[in-house]
């Protein structure tokens, strides 16, 4: 059996307003075309990741640690991860709890609080959809697009049925009745798939 897998975060992204330099670089890690089967695989993702297990590339050698410490814009994400830490906890962090402090063991605590933080606000939407579109009915290698809700779902699949019937129309060398609109239009709908997936 094929592997069905999503080919198209955008709408989640939308959805979960990624903002800031470690949600970019947690999400462009994730973002990866047939990566994951379901939306639920990335929060699992997300709450289970950790720097110290090296679940993030850009943050496995101690040079990279160092390079955020030199982006005001890292320091920055840094700083308001700790102080939003501090405010669901009401706790300061603790950075080497079995070392000397150091300053790489702020940065990986900033990243691993972001992306528990991000698994938060994904699980937060509560049901997503994700539709498998193929091109016909042989389409091995369909698009697979999650969406932050069903009706947003529905609602790109009906414009894009109505896209693709517009375009047999507007290039079909004889003259188009309605009812041969309706038929392409059932056609179409047979190429969708909607599964809608509770987080």
């Amino acid at each position: 059996m094929t592997r069905i897998a999503i080919t198209d975060l955008d709408r989640i992204r939308d959805a979960l307003d990624i903002k800031g330099p470690i949600e970019e670089m947690i999400w462009d890690e994730l973002d990866q075309p047939h990566a994951w089967e379901s939306v639920g695989q990335i929060a699992a993702q997300l709450e289970s990741a950790s720097c110290s297990a090296g679940s993030w590339s850009d943050m496995i050698y101690t040079r990279d640690i160092h390079s955020k410490l030199a982006d005001p814009q890292w320091v920055e994400a840094i700083d308001e991860a700790i102080a939003q830490y501090e405010d669901a906890t009401g706790e300061h962090p603790t950075f080497s709890p079995y070392g000397p402090f150091n300053l790489a063991a702020v940065v990986t605590f900033a990243v691993d609080w972001v992306a528990n933080e991000l698994a938060h606000r994904l699980r937060s939407l509560g049901k997503v959809a994700v539709v498998t579109a193929a091109s016909d009915s042989l389409d091995p290698f369909p698009d697979v697009i999650a969406f932050d809700s069903l009706w947003e779902a529905e609602e790109w699949i009906a414009d894009e049925i109505e896209r693709r019937v517009q375009y047999q129309v507007d290039h079909s060398p004889y003259p188009v009745t309605e009812e041969d609109r309706d038929q392409w239009a059932e056609i179409e709908a047979t190429l969708f798939i909607v599964k809608e997936e509770r987080l």
